[in-house]
């Protein structure tokens, strides 16, 4: 039923990993639960919850008492179907009934590898519609939350502050259409103009992750690891929603060995490994693709 931090909110573990010397090693996982301290303000007198709060960095004083902050991360989003005013990562509250988006809604979900009665709450979306309007009390809401449904529907960009050793992730309402159809995960050294390490087709997971896609479900990805990517360690993550979908349960792990840019190993280049040990699957190593829109440009960044 997921990975072994799967619900934990913001878990910070100081964990001893076995390499060739000792090393410290710190894990989290962010669930978008952890919005207690917003005050949800007067811009809705029915709103019991943050469904529609908008969170990506880039988006003037959309979340005040930030959870972010201290994390290391900034979140950017392009929705390649609009304007900039439409490039809102939001966060929809699965167990709402009655919103715009039903895939999104749940337990009880449809299928996948987690269990159908799997609870989530807020998970984050790229929104569909553009009209975000100010919470007199602070933050930025869109009123009537939904997924971005074209395709393709647009990026997540994820950038640390600090090198990554293991980043996993949970995947909701991907359908097995659009998973083959530019649902892509490229990872990066230093940031998203700096080395790109690979880029992993949602499809991959069918497989590495025994995952089902399909309309209403849910799937959790195992960390992908530095040593699977045939790096030292990376710092960016760009996902390509090639429709509709969320993300939730973001788990990343970094030890002191990784402070280094990650440089590709040359045996690597072509290949890389993708799972643990035990899986004999490879996948072919992809150079990753860049929108085409400054929006999501190194300078912009």
């Amino acid at each position: 039923m997921g990975h072994s931090f799967s619900r934990v909110t913001f878990a910070t573990l100081v964990l001893s990993l076995a390499f060739s010397v000792s090393a410290r090693a710190e894990s989290t996982l962010l669930t978008f639960d952890d919005f207690a301290d917003f005050d949800i303000g007067t811009f809705d007198a029915t709103r019991t919850s943050q469904h529609g709060l908008v969170v990506n960095n880039g988006v003037t004083n959309s979340t005040p008492n930030n959870p972010f902050t201290g994390l290391g991360l900034q979140i950017d989003v392009l929705n390649v179907t609009g304007s900039p005013d439409q490039d809102l990562g939001i966060l929809f509250d699965s167990t709402l009934s009655g919103t715009r988006d039903p895939d999104l809604e749940g337990p009880p979900w449809s299928g996948g590898n987690l269990d159908t009665n799997t609870p989530f709450g807020n998970m984050l979306i790229i929104a569909e519609h553009a009209g975000a309007v100010p919470d007199p009390d602070g933050g930025v809401y869109v009123p009537t939350p939904d997924d971005e449904g074209q395709r393709p529907a647009g990026f997540i960009l994820l950038s640390f502050e600090f090198a990554l050793d293991a980043f996993g992730f949970d995947l909701i309402d991907i359908e097995v259409d659009e998973a083959s159809d530019g649902y892509v995960a490229s990872v990066f050294s230093g940031g998203i103009g700096g080395t790109p390490v690979g880029e992993i087709n949602f499809v991959d997971f069918i497989s590495r992750d025994n995952a089902g896609f399909g309309n209403h479900s849910v799937n959790t990805i195992a960390p992908l690891t530095a040593s699977e990517l045939g790096v030292q360690s990376f710092d960016t993550i760009l996902f390509k929603f090639g429709g509709s979908g969320a993300i939730d349960n973001l788990f990343w792990n970094t030890t002191s060995l990784d402070n280094n840019p990650a440089v590709p190993e040359p045996t690597s280049m072509a290949l890389f490994a993708i799972g643990a040990a035990c899986l004999a699957g490879r996948y072919r190593r992809r150079q990753p693709v860049l929108p085409d829109d400054s929006r999501l440009s190194p300078d912009v960044l």
